[in-house]
């Protein structure tokens, strides 16, 4: 994770305290709304299916465990990564999925996000 992904991440965090967050293993464990995916566990598919809301970025792997389970998610553009823009626009074109870039991720209300996603 970049230094300053991982800052952008950090903010979201923060203003969204009252939300646990469910994230890889690799993540810095330093708050208490953060619980890490153990290293050796091979399902990851099922933290998605318990989520209220995925904050993914757009690698079709992912996006597609969101999409075969019906779960709301909300996209983080990488827009250097070709795989990332078109699964970003294919969303947006067939399933009218919205997606933020990364230095607009600490304004993302989860609150406002899940009220608008149903």
């Amino acid at each position: 994770m970049s230094t300053e992904f991982e800052k952008f991440v950090e903010e979201f965090i923060t203003s969204n305290e009252k939300y646990a967050f469910i994230v890889p293993n690799h993540f810095p464990k330093r708050y208490t709304n953060v619980f890490n995916i153990p290293h050796d566990y091979l399902e990851s598919q099922n933290y998605a299916y318990a989520a209220d809301i995925c904050v993914i970025k757009s690698g079709w792997s992912t996006v597609s465990e969101c999409l075969t389970m019906n779960e709301a998610m909300i996209l983080i553009e990488r827009k250097n990564i070709p795989g990332d823009v078109n699964t970003k626009k294919f969303l947006n074109m067939e399933y009218g999925v919205k997606s933020v870039k990364m230095k607009e991720l600490r304004n993302v209300s989860l609150r406002e996000a899940k009220n608008r996603l149903k």
